[in-house]
C-alpha cells in the first residue's frame, strides 16, 4: 500500500514568501464544508493506493460543494 500526504494552504501568491502564510480561518471553514469526509482541522491529508474510485470521487464532490459555500 502506498500512502500520499497532501496539504492545503489558502494564500494569496503575489511572492514565495507570502507562500509560508496561510489562510486559518478559510481552511478550517474549508474542513468544516466537507461533507462527511473525514479532516483533522488544519492537519494534512492523505491518500492512499486502499482509497478507490468511488471514494476520490465523493471527496472531490464534498470539496467542490465546500468550495462552492464558500465563495
Amino acid at each position: 500500500m502506498r500512502n500520499h500526504i497532501f496539504n492545503v494552504v489558502i494564500t494569496e501568491l503575489e511572492d514565495m514568501r507570502k507562500f509560508q502564510q496561510s489562510n486559518f480561518t478559510l481552511r478550517r471553514e474549508l474542513d468544516f464544508y466537507s461533507q462527511g469526509i473525514y479532516t483533522k482541522p488544519l492537519n494534512r491529508y492523505s491518500l492512499s493506493t486502499m482509497h478507490g474510485k468511488n471514494e476520490i470521487n465523493r471527496t472531490l464532490e464534498a470539496y467542490d460543494y465546500a468550495l462552492y459555500k464558500m465563495s
